[in-house]
């Protein structure tokens, strides 16, 4: 997510929150927390991508994420 955060970051995260395009929430994927920004959302499926888009684990790798495996809003 750089640049925006920096890994290794501590982040806060809001767990009551109502999903949309352009947030950025922590994610389980494949046992593993994850923080990427939302960038569409299709029948309850989240797409998810990292600001760097290069060098970024997300939704292009491993495909959309369903609202279980939101964690919640990160708050920075």
């Amino acid at each position: 997510m750089e640049p925006t955060l920096v890994d290794g970051q501590i982040v806060w995260v809001n767990y009551w929150f109502r999903p949309k395009a352009g947030d950025v929430v922590a994610a389980t994927v494949e046992e593993k927390t994850i923080v990427k920004r939302i960038k569409k959302i299709e029948k309850e499926k989240f797409w998810l991508e990292g600001d760097n888009p290069e060098d970024s684990y997300d939704s292009r790798k491993f495909g959309s994420v369903t609202l279980d495996k939101i964690v919640g809003k990160v708050i920075i």
